[in-house]
């Protein structure tokens, strides 16, 4: 799921089927995603993922997409404490 505003996309939430993952879904849904934005005339693309989820991290990267910055105590879960984000950008 994502939303477009001008030339900007963001990715707000990707999921995987648990017994699916490391198969590429994930890499699919994500290139999908990006070309499906670039064709709707984003040119940059936005996302916010926790830092030690390495598994969507290593994902993101392998898209292209690079840290620009974090976002401390972005995530408040209701069984514990505050989470920082990882603020990642591409080029489309």
């Amino acid at each position: 799921m994502g939303r477009i505003a001008a030339d900007e996309v963001e990715l707000l939430t990707l999921a995987v089927d648990p017994g699916q993952r490391r198969q590429g879904a994930g890499g699919r849904l994500v290139m999908s995603f990006l070309a499906e934005a670039r064709d709707r005339g984003a040119a940059r693309a936005f996302l916010e993922v926790v830092p030690d989820n390495a598994g969507a991290v290593s994902l993101y990267l392998k898209a292209g997409f690079a840290v620009c910055g974090r976002r401390k105590g972005y995530y408040h879960p209701a069984d514990g404490p505050a989470r920082d984000a990882l603020v990642m950008d591409r080029a489309l």
